[in-house]
């Protein structure tokens, strides 16, 4: 018999999409394969909604990122920082005023490696350095990065959504490796992050499983499992107005008067609402063939995208955010509907700081940062949030796509 987590997705009078079968499948496949008995899963609970959109319920769930996207940089175990066009000099300057110590200072130049690279100055950072770096260090260093250099502060620093360390939880990793994530994390406005993912590996040592268990852990993310209920208090006609967005979403009609007709189907999986190009890419990670020269697969891309039945590789051209929005789609004013885009805009300069899609009440579709192991998903908005809580104050626009684009 499946565990009880897994039973759940096997209700009778579920609309279940295949991919969905497809990875319960896998997980049984690991569970048989493993050396001991997988611990009894907790029983998923269950969370309502009711609104125009009808009602729905949903379960929250944990995404890690597949083998497959484990690659790279992300098994590195040398650190090294880039301080873009600033010399040495300058380096050690910036290092000071924001309150390194003289003993780390002395560390770094003494055993620092300095090399001039194609995006900036390298500095090859001793592991002494990053054991002698406090939290409050730690966290001067990232700021310090994401004013001055912000494509790598994005690609150094992991936000740990939900601020905690639930997703180690179950004994994910070994007691010491959880012991040296604690130690080398900090807080920045309530945001938990980690920027010492080469020297964990090192630390880790040669142990491949447990590298694998540590990138899958701290690289979950937090989804959802959302289905609509059909019963006899639908509104039938409200929700096809809602999930087909006049007429754009062409199934959700006949699939909704469907299952209303039919005895014994009482749920749909929400992902059968979604237009083609999200319905393809919701719980997958991107892969190579959706990448550019400079870019990848991030969450303006995952919003632009939303209502489109194939993607176009001019978004991950280096545009302004404007470029995209000004032809396909309406500011507007109100209450949020399905498919609308929001963007969460910096106040001080109105830099793009987040996008994503609202579904339904508190869901949103979005994609967290351009990396490969983020992957496409339905989240609660406040768990998306908890992700970005550092940036402080933001504003708000909202877009809606045309009817004819």
């Amino acid at each position: 018999m499946l565990p009880a987590r897994l039973r759940l997705f096997r209700h009778p009078f579920t609309v279940a999409a295949p991919f969905l079968l497809c990875g319960l499948l896998g997980l049984v496949v690991v569970a048989m394969e493993a050396d001991e008995p997988a611990a009894t899963p907790t029983p998923a609970a269950k969370f309502e909604t009711t609104g125009p959109w009808g009602k729905l319920e949903y379960y929250q769930i944990r995404l890690e990122p597949p083998t497959s996207q484990m690659r790279g940089a992300l098994l590195k175990e040398h650190t090294t920082w880039n301080f873009g066009s600033l010399t040495e000099t300058g380096v050690l300057a910036a290092l000071d005023t924001i309150g390194f110590s003289g003993e780390i200072m002395t560390l770094l130049e003494s055993g620092g490696t300095w090399e001039r690279g194609k995006n900036g100055l390298l500095l090859s950072v001793p592991d002494g350095v990053i054991e002698g770096l406090t939290p409050e260090n730690r966290a001067a260093l990232a700021d310090w990065f994401k004013l001055h250099n912000t494509p790598f502060h994005n690609q150094i620093v992991l936000n740990i959504e939900g601020g905690d360390f639930s997703a180690f939880d179950g004994g994910k990793v070994s007691a010491e490796t959880l012991a040296a994530v604690k130690s080398l994390s900090f807080l920045r406005n309530g945001v938990l992050s980690v920027m010492d993912l080469p020297y964990l590996m090192k630390k880790i040592g040669n142990n491949p499983e447990e590298k694998e268990h540590f990138v899958r852990a701290i690289f979950s993310t937090r989804s959802l499992i959302v289905r609509l209920v059909i019963d006899e208090t639908t509104d039938t006609q409200s929700v096809i107005d809602y999930w087909s967005q006049a007429g754009r979403i062409s199934r959700v009609e006949s699939m909704v008067r469907g299952v209303e007709m039919t005895m014994g189907v009482d749920k749909i999986d929400i992902v059968h609402l979604l237009p083609p190009l999200a319905r393809r890419y919701l719980y997958a990670f991107s892969n190579l063939s959706d990448t550019g020269v400079n870019n990848t697969p991030d969450c303006f891309w995952a919003s632009i995208h939303f209502f489109k039945r194939n993607p176009s590789p001019r978004v991950l051209d280096a545009l302004s955010f404007e470029h995209y929005l000004e032809r396909d789609f309406t500011e507007i004013d109100g209450e949020l509907r399905f498919g609308d885009l929001v963007c969460l805009l910096r106040p001080a300069d109105n830099s793009f700081l987040h996008s994503y899609v609202h579904i339904a009440d508190d869901i949103v579709f979005t994609k967290n940062g351009a990396s490969s192991v983020h992957p496409f998903i339905l989240t609660l908005k406040s768990d998306m949030m908890s992700r970005y809580l550092q940036e402080g104050e933001f504003t708000t626009k909202v877009y809606r796509r045309n009817p004819d684009s």
